[in-house]
């Protein structure tokens, strides 16, 4: 039901991003640009409709960070697309030995909303972060995954 591509800059053309998430396609684009090779992303479908845009990143080592956007057409999907990130996000945390996947956001209910409904915590605001405004941290984190170090 849901078809994969790596993300292409082309496929902005026809993204439609949901309410809230207008802008972040662009800023999507421009990381995967600087990360090249660095970052694995995609671009998800259903019926020939991108439902949402996604990437992942080794920030430090344990620490992974994600691009999750989602479009105008994936309320119509929802069940099946939130289980599918979350899938996903559950094998970056196996494939890699993550012990934290984090996400960004605008600080704003609509992202507040999103990024709880795939699992992520929200750890705090950053204010006046940039020029729109104030931000949030989300992560999920494991950390039985720590490794104990002797001193």
């Amino acid at each position: 039901m849901l078809d994969f591509e790596t993300f292409k800059k082309e496929h902005l053309d026809s993204f439609e991003p949901n309410h809230g998430y207008e802008g972040h396609a662009e800023i999507f684009a421009s990381h995967m640009n600087d990360l090249g090779l660095l970052a694995q992303s995609g671009t998800h479908y259903i019926d020939g409709k991108i439902i949402y845009l996604s990437a992942y990143w080794q920030v430090v080592p344990g620490n992974w960070e994600v691009f999750i956007i989602p479009s105008i057409h994936l309320p119509r999907y929802i069940k099946s697309v939130v289980k599918d990130i979350r899938l996903w996000l559950r094998s970056i945390q196996e494939k890699h030995g993550a012990r934290r996947i984090q996400a960004w956001g605008d600080a704003n209910s609509i992202i507040d909303r999103w990024l709880s409904c795939l699992g992520f915590a929200c750890e705090g605001t950053l204010k006046y972060y940039d020029s729109d405004g104030d931000k949030r941290i989300w992560s999920m984190t494991w950390p039985h995954h720590l490794q104990q170090h002797s001193v």
